[in-house]
């Protein structure tokens, strides 16, 4: 008997991707919320340097990382949900980044942001902040896996 609830115990947590600081693209802890997939993206700023990540890129390395608009549609089509924890703290972070306006289906607007590292996150107006990760993502600008 035990040895059901635990098998079933797993089960549950696998199904609502409580491992390695993932999260299903159906279900947050806030409740139902659909994947992310911006029916427009604009780039606001690319080859940008952020001083708040420690690490070796200098403002000047940081110019050459460029994500193009199928760059960014390709990641928000291929990343993956994660914890705000794993997004700050388990995962390799860049100082390098780029960021932008999404339209959401629906007439939503929200900002997002995706560093060298293929880390992002996307803010929507109502407070909400999805954090995303991208190990898929292969254009060559973004640092190696």
């Amino acid at each position: 008997m035990v040895i059901r609830i635990a098998i079933l115990m797993l089960a549950l947590l696998l199904n609502h991707g409580a491992v390695a600081g993932t999260l299903s693209n159906k279900v947050s802890p806030r409740g139902a919320v659909p994947a992310v997939m911006p029916e427009s993206v604009e780039i606001v700023r690319n080859g940008a340097w952020s001083a708040d990540i420690s690490g070796d890129e200098t403002a000047e390395m940081c110019r050459t990382f460029v994500l193009r608009r199928a760059d960014v549609s390709a990641f928000f089509k291929r990343a993956g949900r994660v914890t705000e924890r794993a997004y700050s703290h388990d995962l390799d972070a860049a100082s390098c980044y780029a960021e932008g306006d999404a339209r959401l289906a629906g007439g939503g607007a929200a900002k997002w942001r995706i560093d060298q590292a293929r880390r992002g996150f996307i803010s929507m107006h109502d407070g909400r902040t999805i954090y995303l990760y991208c190990p898929k993502c292969q254009a060559a600008v973004f640092a190696p896996n």
